[in-house]
Order: C-alpha cells, then structure tokens, then sequence
C-alpha cells in the first residue's frame, strides 16, 4: 500500500474507506474509531482506526506576530491592530442549529449563561463602574440578572411541568434545591417590579440596592453545582456539550459555566 508521501506502508492497518489520518492519530480522536490489527503482524497490537465521519470537528486557530514585524513597529498602529498570539479554540458541532434548539438542555443552558454573565458584570466593582458610565445600560443589565434569576429560580424550585422544563426531569431522583437568599418573598417582590407592572409598587417600602446581589449570584451558581454533580447519565454528555458550545460563544467570560461537575 502506498502511503500519502509516495512510500510503501507495510504496517498500515486495513482501511474501511473514510479514514482521515493515515498512520495513527495525531492528536485527539475526532472521529468514531474501532480497534483493528496491522496487516504486518495479526498478533501484534491492534490500532486504532477511523471508521466513520466525524461526530464533531475542533479547529486550532493561531494567530504568530511575524518576525518582521517588532515592538517598535507594532507601538505605530492603534492598539486594536496590534497583532498579538492568540490562541482560540472553536468547536463547530455537526447537528444544525434547528436540531440543537430541540435540546431542552441547549436552552437551560442558555439562560444560565445569561444570568452568570449578567451576574458577573453587576457584582464586579470595576464592570460596574464601567456600566455607570453608559447608563442607562447599568440598568439594563441589573434587570437581565433579576430576571434571569427569577427564571432560574423557577427551574430550580418548581416541581415538574409539562409545559415548562425544571431541574426535576434532568437530575436523580431525590435531589432537591432549597434556596436561602432568593427566596419566596424574593420571587414575588421580582414579579411585582420586574416582570408585571405591578400595582404593588405604589405601596412598596423596600428600597433595592444591589447589596444581595453577589449572594443571588453565588446562591445560582451553587444550584447549578448541585444540578450538574447530580444529572442523569442520560442528560451529562449533552450538559457538557452545551457547556461548551456556549463557552465558545460570547459567553467565553463565564468562567468554566460548571462543566467539571459533571461526572464521567
């Protein structure tokens, strides 16, 4: 058999005809392999070869300063245009967008990333102050957070529903979440001035000041721990592939969004 560089392979295992590495693999496996025996040696180890197209295809994009170009050149451009090494690792999954909107987990998923993110811009001094600067997005934000945190806690708190998803139906059974900071009281006072116009305003004596904020957000992130060490083996490598497909969006300042909760 002749191999890609015009050279006699005599220990190039059998093929099955859609084989993308030619000798063995170069990096991590991508594709769905078997275990097959060289055709030098039957009795020697088998290798592993690709038998089928890839589930899913992870590109390496790095971007090298040239050489000629020095520090002294780069201090002339304006500061966005200054080529700097980057490395940057995109996922393309091979489902459509369609078939991953049919993913209940896609859109837990989804509004989590939002209340973190959300979340993170609020409660960090220097992001906030950031925020105050262009008002009224600062407003904006702390009402993407509240209301992202009402719906999580819906999700967490509520039982079963046929017609809206909950925690329930992704965890083993017995798992509950209690919530000591976003309670209740918490949720209805939300309701009132965030998702109704609420007639309940014109009498409210409680003054919002973002003080419980860093705790909302801690008290989320600690449901969304307990959900992901807990998950049925069913939902994990979906959770984990979501994870990821956010996490290689806008969302990428999120931190890890919990994906080394989850179990093998």
């Amino acid at each position: 058999m002749i191999g890609v560089d015009g050279q006699h392979l005599s220990t190039l295992a059998p093929q099955s005809g859609h084989v993308s590495n030619f000798c063995h693999p170069v990096g991590t496996v991508i594709e769905p392999v078997d275990w097959h025996c060289l055709q030098s040696d039957p009795c020697a180890t088998p290798a592993l070869i690709h038998v089928r197209r890839p589930a899913w295809t992870r590109l390496e994009l790095v971007a090298m300063v040239p050489p000629s170009l020095n520090r002294g050149a780069c201090a002339t451009l304006p500061s966005f245009m200054v080529p700097r090494r980057v490395s940057r690792r995109v996922t393309i999954g091979a489902m459509t967008q369609e078939e991953r909107r049919k993913r209940p987990e896609h859109h837990v998923v989804h509004d989590y990333a939002n209340l973190v993110s959300s979340g993170l811009l609020i409660t960090d001094a220097k992001s906030n102050d950031e925020l105050l600067k262009i008002a009224p997005v600062n407003s904006h934000v702390w009402h993407a957070f509240y209301m992202n945190c009402r719906k999580m806690y819906e999700f967490f708190h509520y039982m079963k529903s046929k017609d809206y998803l909950r925690a329930q139906q992704f965890v083993n059974p017995g798992v509950t979440f209690t919530f000591q900071h976003w309670t209740d009281d918490v949720q209805k006072f939300m309701n009132t001035h965030m998702l109704h116009v609420g007639g309940g305003r014109v009498t409210n004596k409680k003054v919002s000041t973002g003080a419980d904020d860093k705790s909302y957000l801690a008290e989320f992130q600690g449901m969304w721990e307990r959900m992901l060490k807990n998950l049925q083996h069913k939902h994990k490598e979906i959770f984990r592939e979501e994870i990821e497909h956010r996490l290689d969006s806008e969302f990428r300042h999120c931190g890890t969004l919990g994906r080394e909760f989850i179990s093998k």
